[in-house]
């Protein structure tokens, strides 16, 4: 055994390093001193204290012989020089605890079954393509330096066990603190409480296109960066979950502060109780993130300073649930959260939250998303001085959407909450404050509810877009303004044009008519866009409040509106109403829309026609009247009957047979019944009667000229009468108009 020792130059060691070789030979720890890791530092470290990097390389390279299982094993040593482990390929690990290595370690390519560099100071660790067995760990290590190439090289790595950082600081001036792209690691990776403070334009932990088969864990770490993203992990694949719990994370510039591009998450990706800041780009850029269960932000705060927004998610797919709770996101030049076509297979729940964002894009941006489940915005403040609170236009919810204590505020020409095109798979309830300053308070054109949709807001606007507007939509169920109030400097509160409701119909109509009124004149300003608006039953209001909205709080005349009121009367076998209501049409029409029809005398008749029948909506008035003039034309002739043409005649008298006047004898008078008969045969502008043969008025006199004409104008009067009854009946003037 002596000669086999001696043999490989044992015997020309140092007894302590003669100590260190026998003690892997054997399977032990070798304690080099009981110094800490900053006296192993100081210059005054006795020559004991110290190991050669190049005994350490020997005895993995098998110099000395085969070493036990258990591996190289040294504590508390000053190593000195640099540890080259360069394409070494051994059956046993290296474990440096508590040690102070006072060159770089470089094991590029090398093969090891495991490191453990625990508790122990290094200038760098260089180990581009290593594969190690078992685990790496380097906990609790600290590393100082200025390495453009990196603190801590991993790229293209392989640990078929775990990697364990946890309190791993490094402070680089240089260069990334953690480069390990494309690294691949067997179970967990672990980087919790962590230091890491960099200068690097390509980030200071750099996981890019990384394979863990575990978690990633980042749990109170501290990572920042100073000329570029702190965290890259672009298309990394985590076979468990990612967490970024209590975590200060602190980046620059453009390209992010975390940037997860294309990450695929098999697990859960939380963000609790931490912070991601970046003063001059966005926070968080996760456009196409691939998470199969939770993404979670918990008690989290947010800045960003981009066009492009804080926290990015466009084109996420998130297969269970989305939620943001107790957090805050702040984006000074662009959105908050910006998540266009974002997919949620379970619910997204964004509860006791305040945001603030700026610009046209929006401070919480869904245009496009899709949500599985429910949406559910809970005591959230949103604003935007230059944008809107919400966009999320053609967003898609399969479940409802339940909005309560919401408040969004700010200014936006576009529209404060923007949901236009957007479809809710079942009911949305809406309950809050919305107040935009330079437009639209909520803009959803063409939304489409399947179920109920009750809005319970306080809701404040500018312009003449409208302050609520819904032009085009499509509520299945009920449709309910419940508590809500509207205001605006500009007179349009409200536009329905072309909205459909299945159901009842709630109007606010305190916000539109403050005196809730019923007649035909109000003066105060507040308007209502109701044009091809459709809708089952009246919800609240008396039909004569629904009239008053129609004629005096509707911008212009449209035939439409009366014509859906007095179905939905008629329907409800409410006629006399109906037809109060297509007569209340036709005489707004005359004040509001006279062009439509035409000129004098035509505006004349339409007058009379009102005024007599009713435009036709009103048998009973056109009957009365033509009652009243057929006892005009009954008491013209019975008084013609009383008055004198000459001695013994008068203006109507029994007809002479051979129709020859008597001028010389008196005439005989008629009876009552003939007088009255005379009147009415000669005012009928039907067939004669057959009574002005025995009675009728003496033409030949000026009084019964008189009398004739009289009968005449009648006669016209009822000639008009009967027209106006038959156009009527014929609905010649009922068209909707």
């Amino acid at each position: 055994m002596g000669s086999e020792v001696a043999m490989h130059g044992l015997d020309d060691l140092p007894e302590r390093e003669r100590e260190l070789v026998e003690a892997a030979q054997r399977g032990l720890e070798f304690k080099c001193s009981d110094l800490s890791v900053d006296s192993l530092v100081s210059d005054a470290v006795d020559q004991r204290d110290e190991v050669r990097a190049e005994l350490l390389r020997e005895l993995l390279t098998g110099r000395y012989g085969p070493l036990d299982p258990h591996g190289v094993r040294v504590r508390g040593a000053r190593i000195i020089g640099r540890l080259d482990l360069d394409h070494v390929k051994s059956e046993v690990g290296l474990s440096l605890i508590a040690c102070v290595l006072m060159g770089e370690i470089h094991a590029e390519y090398a093969t090891l079954r495991h490191v453990v560099l625990r508790g122990s100071h290094l200038n760098a660790l260089h180990a581009d393509g290593l594969c190690v067995e078992g685990d790496l760990v380097l906990e609790d290590v600290k590393i100082v330096s200025e390495n453009e190439n990196g603190s801590i090289r991993l790229l293209l790595a392989e640990i078929k066990g775990q990697m364990d950082c946890d309190s791993l600081v490094v402070s680089n001036t240089s260069g990334p603190a953690l480069l390990a792209d494309r690294i691949r690691v067997g179970s967990d990776l672990f980087l919790r409480s962590v230091s890491l403070a960099s200068s690097s334009e390509s980030g200071s932990l750099q996981v890019t296109g990384a394979k863990i088969g575990g978690d990633l864990a980042l749990d109170k770490a501290k990572i920042s960066n100073e000329a570029g993203p702190a965290v890259v992990g672009d298309s990394i694949k985590v076979g468990g979950s990612i967490h970024f719990n209590q975590t200060q994370v602190l980046g620059t510039g453009p390209e992010g502060a975390v940037r997860l591009l294309n990450a695929q998450i098999e697990g859960q990706a939380g963000f609790k109780g931490g912070a991601v800041i970046n003063g001059s780009g966005p926070a968080i850029i996760a456009d196409g993130i691939n998470v199969r269960r939770d993404i979670i932000f918990h008690a989290f705060k947010s800045r960003g300073d981009h066009v492009d927004g804080a926290i990015r998610l466009p084109g996420a797919q998130i297969s269970g649930q989305g939620e943001i709770l107790n957090s805050e996101v702040a984006n000074s030049s662009g959105a908050a959260i910006l998540a266009d076509n974002l997919q949620v297979g379970g619910n997204l729940i964004v509860q006791t939250v305040k945001a603030v964002g700026s610009g046209h894009f929006g401070t919480f941006r869904l245009v496009g998303a899709v949500i599985s489940g429910r949406f559910v915005f809970s005591d959230v403040e949103i604003g935007n001085a230059s944008g809107p609170a919400v966009h999320a236009d053609t967003l898609r919810v399969n479940g409802s959407i339940q909005w309560q204590r919401f408040v969004a505020q700010g200014g936006s020409n576009s529209g404060m909450v923007r949901m236009s095109g957007a479809r809710v798979g079942v009911q949305l309830d809406f309950q809050g404050e919305i107040v935009n300053n330079a437009g639209v308070a909520l803009h959803a054109d063409g939304l489409s509810v399947e179920s109920r949709m009750m809005l319970a807001i306080r809701a404040h606007g500018v312009g003449k877009l409208g302050v609520i507007r819904l032009p085009g939509a499509r509520i299945g169920g009920q449709f309910e303004f419940h508590r809500t109030y509207v205001s605006s400097t500009s007179a349009d509160l409200i536009e329905l044009q072309g909205a459909t409701v299945g159901g009842a119909m709630f109007l606010p109509f305190k916000s539109l008519c403050p005196a809730e009124g019923t007649g035909k004149v109000c003066f105060h300003p507040g308007r209502i866009g109701i044009d091809d608006f459709k809708y089952a039953t009246l919800g609240n209001g008396s039909w004569h409040q629904w009239l008053h909205l129609i004629r005096c709080h509707t911008g212009r005349y449209r035939p439409q509106p009366y014509q859906q009121l007095a179905a939905i009367e008629r329907a409800a076998g409410h006629d006399k109403n109906a037809r109060n209501v297509l007569v209340a049409q036709q005489r707004d029409r005359l004040i509001r829309s006279p062009e439509s029809i035409g000129k004098f005398p035509f505006t004349f008749f339409h007058r009379i026609w009102g005024a007599i029948a009713g435009y036709g909506y009103r048998a009973s008035y056109l009957a009365t009247v033509l009652i009243a003039f057929l006892f005009m034309a009954g008491s013209i002739g019975y008084i013609a009957g009383q008055v004198d043409t000459r001695p013994g005649h008068h203006v109507a008298e029994r007809v002479v047979p051979g129709n020859v006047a008597d001028k010389t004898n008196p005439g005989v008078s008629c009876s009552t019944i003939e007088l009255i008969g005379l009147g009415l045969d000669r005012g009928l502008p039907l067939g004669p009667a057959g009574m002005r043969n025995r009675c009728d008025l003496d033409t030949s006199t000026k009084r019964g000229q008189a009398f004739t004409i009289a009968m005449w104008i009648i006669q016209a009067f009822l000639w008009g009468l009967v027209t106006l009854g038959i156009a009527g009946y014929t609905s010649l003037i009922r068209r909707p108009s």
